[in-house]
């Protein structure tokens, strides 16, 4: 381990982890892991998105409530989530959950109570994610922004899916 990067999980070429994503584009893939996390009045929904194909991964961060403590744009982005993966909105709830995270003050990896929205755990979708190659002090460094949300199996926007869904007949049943 040198400057706290274990040497096994590093590229020599360019100094970024193996099952980095890389590239910009639409992928499909699961979303591993949704972890609540809460800075001041600020709400930050970070996913754990992996790619089926090469099984790269990606973090991927919402913003749904700013540091005023007002909604974002970002919320449209989980409601499409939830609709795309036939997630009632109404469950997403945050649950207290143990994970192992890295703990720079202390050096080491330490086990911690976070709140995760353990209902999108799992799910299927499409992402269009934006890659940017950076550097902050010399170390690279990659930026993903979330571009679109696509549904996994037909490749629709939630606007699109929801166009093209079945029309559902009611007829009344009357008594004879």
């Amino acid at each position: 381990m040198i400057f706290g990067v274990d040497l096994n999980e590093v590229e020599y070429s360019d100094g970024l982890p193996k099952n980095a994503l890389k590239q910009s584009g639409v992928h499909k893939g699961t979303i591993q892991t949704a972890k609540l996390i809460e800075e001041g009045e600020s709400k930050i929904i970070e996913l754990l998105f992996t790619t089926d194909e090469e099984q790269k991964e990606a973090k991927l961060y919402l913003h749904i409530i700013d540091k005023k403590g007002k909604e974002t744009k970002a919320k449209y982005k989980l409601n499409a989530i939830c609709f795309l993966c036939d997630i009632d909105k109404d469950i997403l709830i945050p649950k207290l959950m143990m994970t192992k995270e890295y703990d720079k003050q202390r050096r080491k990896v330490v086990e911690l109570e976070r709140r995760f929205y353990e209902v999108l755990h799992g799910k299927k979708i499409r992402f269009e994610i934006g890659v940017v190659k950076s550097y902050k002090n010399g170390v690279p460094k990659l930026l993903y922004r979330l571009i679109g949300i696509l549904h996994y199996e037909s490749g629709q926007t939630a606007t699109q899916y929801r166009d093209n869904l079945p029309a559902i007949e009611i007829k009344d049943i009357k008594d004879k």
